[in-house]
């Protein structure tokens, strides 16, 4: 099951659907050490989401592919203020 949403995630683009979420979104992604990949990574968020009005990209690092697990302070503050404006 898990595999079979990681595949999933992996190859369904729902970049033409995100007009459509009204609900309130913040992305929160990770970043290296490396600014200039840092940078390049924020780039592609923006182009990625630019589609969706009022959406939040929040960089956290440094950390590896499991922000929630590497920063797990930082993101659950995230998560929290998130959570207090919704």
């Amino acid at each position: 099951m898990i595999a079979t949403a990681l595949r999933d995630l992996a190859n369904i683009d729902l970049g033409p659907q995100l007009p459509r979420i009204g609900p309130p979104m913040e992305v929160v992604y990770a970043v290296g050490a490396d600014r200039e990949q840092g940078a390049a990574i924020a780039s592609r968020f923006r182009a990625a989401y630019a589609g969706k009005t009022g959406v939040l990209l929040t960089p956290i690092g440094p950390s590896g592919h499991m922000v929630m697990g590497d920063q797990p302070d930082r993101f659950n503050a995230e998560l929290a203020k998130f959570l207090k404006r919704i």
